[in-house]
Order: structure tokens, then sequence, then C-alpha cells
């Protein structure tokens, strides 16, 4: 699941905004 930097980067760009609310 974290073996993949494009997984990583997707969840990343998924989560960015979520972490900017936080």
């Amino acid at each position: 699941m974290f073996g993949e930097p494009q997984n990583m980067k997707g969840l990343v760009e998924k989560l960015g905004p979520f972490l900017l609310f936080c």
C-alpha cells in the first residue's frame, strides 16, 4: 500500500485539501 510512490501521490492529492482544513 505504501510501496508505490504513485499511490502515495494520489493519497496526498486526496488528503491534501482535507489536511489544510484540519
